[in-house]
């Protein structure tokens, strides 16, 4: 049976990255310590939550992205591997379909 699950993808800081699993009977979250891994953690993080509630990637029916403060290449990082997903399950990612572009926030360049 076909499980109606949210990720939510929070890749703001450069030390932290964290995931939560969202369901109708199910909330769940799991958080990576580290400098700058990003790229290398959220996916296999996925996989461990899917697992330990015995879901499948198909499972999820929503992504959220954090987006709105936080380091420029976490974001980025995040909204990439969400949108990726989004588009490959057909999924919407921040309430948008995942084709659909959406703005990371860019504050002042603080190198000017």
């Amino acid at each position: 049976m076909k499980k109606d699950l949210k990720l939510k993808i929070d890749s703001r800081d450069a030390k932290k990255t964290k995931l939560e699993l969202i369901g109708a009977s199910l909330t769940d979250m799991v958080l990576y310590e580290g400098t700058n891994a990003h790229s290398q953690v959220i996916l296999p993080l996925i996989e461990e939550l899917l697992k330990k509630h015995a879901g499948h990637v198909s499972d999820i029916t929503a992504i959220e992205v954090l987006v709105d403060h936080g380091s420029f290449t976490g974001r980025r990082v995040g909204a990439v591997i969400g949108v990726m997903l989004g588009t490959l399950l057909h999924i919407p990612v921040n309430g948008v379909p995942a084709e659909t572009p959406f703005e990371i926030p860019y504050e002042e360049d603080k190198w000017k």
